[in-house]
């Protein structure tokens, strides 16, 4: 996957190469997505790298579970916007403010997929002191979304949401396993 993320004329494979990478979930997919958003690019970036960017953005919580400190960290530090405006990339299409404000909403979900106690710590110091009144809703629904994958797991949480989307129903509660 390294390969293709670094093959210019792959660019068309880089957001499913992305979310493989995510979903393999091994000690060296969390550096490899971090890499490929921080150290990747720089100056503006086109419509197929940005897709690619955010869902490097988007999965990276799936990561946790091999390097957990290390995602939740990243994940609480991107939950503040302003931590964007240090990105040596950018995308014209959206404005700086709104692009900040789409992967700090990312990284607010991204703790969801972390069992660890301390992803519902950093959620719960969030809704207290959010970042912005409209990332409440937001932390609101990842605190329940973490609390399902802390009593789950999180491979067993997605392949409950994956069924239950096929089936146009939601996981089931954890009690009810």
């Amino acid at each position: 996957m390294r390969r293709i993320l670094a093959d210019e004329g792959m660019r068309h494979c880089w957001e499913n190469a992305i979310c493989i990478v995510s979903a393999i979930g091994s000690p060296d997919s969390y550096e490899i997505l971090r890499g490929f958003v921080w150290d990747r690019f720089r100056g503006e970036v086109d419509e197929p790298t940005f897709g690619a960017l955010e869902a490097a953005t988007v999965t990276i919580g799936f990561t946790c579970p091999s390097r957990p400190a290390v995602v939740m960290a990243y994940l609480e530090q991107g939950a503040n916007p302003q931590r964007w405006k240090e990105l040596p990339w950018h995308y014209s299409k959206l404005g700086s403010a709104e692009m900040r404000e789409r992967l700090s909403m990312f990284c607010i979900h991204g703790l969801s997929y972390c069992s660890d106690a301390k992803a519902r710590s950093i959620l719960l110091s969030l809704l207290h002191k959010p970042y912005a009144r409209r990332h409440r809703e937001a932390i609101r629904s990842s605190l329940k979304v973490q609390s399902k994958v802390a009593a789950m797991g999180l491979y067993e949480y997605e392949r409950a949401a994956s069924v239950g989307s096929r089936s146009g129903t939601t996981p089931p509660p954890p009690s009810q396993k």
